[in-house]
């Protein structure tokens, strides 16, 4: 009988928001915001987003509530609280190296912009560091969920992504000549 020790769970979802609308905001951003370097290699990270924010209000709103229902789904204590958030503008090569979430519960991403060749997100296996790759690929006849060193994403426009704020993850270099364009969010719970 094979059951699962540990697992880590991460939510996925297709949302329908004016992404254009969103996008223009995040282009207007970057003109007033110089930004901050904490996880991109080239590329512009905004300061973390303030107060009410009418062209992401009804985004945010809808991640908030999203992230209420998994955080449920995988029992944990609810209401969340939005903590933090900040767009991502990527362009040709621009890329996020490998890091986590402190001081938060759970963190979400969604895509504003991406195209086929605009990079995946990639997770690492909070095992990894133990697994070999070297002996894995020498040993493995298929990858699963049980043997992975890394699992990798392929965002789309309008894609939501919430996963909990632990887990290691980087994001592949943007090889289109198109920005790749984000929003990330982090959650803490609620105490009133």
């Amino acid at each position: 009988m094979i059951f699962n020790l540990f697992s880590i769970p991460i939510y996925n979802c297709q949302l329908n928001f004016d992404n254009k609308k969103i996008e223009k905001y995040c282009y207007d951003l970057k003109e007033k915001d110089k930004g901050r370097v904490i996880s991109n290699e080239g590329g512009w990270q905004s300061n973390n987003l303030e107060g009410y924010i009418p062209d992401l209000n009804e985004l945010l709103i809808e991640i908030l509530g999203r992230t209420n229902s998994f955080a449920k789904d995988i029992g944990l204590k609810t209401p969340m609280k939005l903590i933090n958030g900040w767009v991502n503008i990527n362009g040709y090569k621009d890329y996020n190296v490998e890091h986590n979430h402190p001081n938060s519960l759970l963190s979400a991403v969604y895509y504003v912009k991406t195209n086929d060749k605009s990079g995946d997100l990639a997770f690492k296996n909070p095992a990894s560091d133990v697994m070999s790759e070297n002996l894995m690929d020498a040993t493995v006849n298929e990858y699963t969920e049980y043997n992975s060193c890394r699992k990798f994403l392929s965002p789309s426009n309008g894609m939501l992504y919430i996963f909990p704020a632990y887990i290691n993850h980087h994001v592949y270099p943007n090889l289109s000549n198109d920005d790749r364009i984000s929003i990330a969010v982090n959650f803490i719970k609620d105490n009133g």
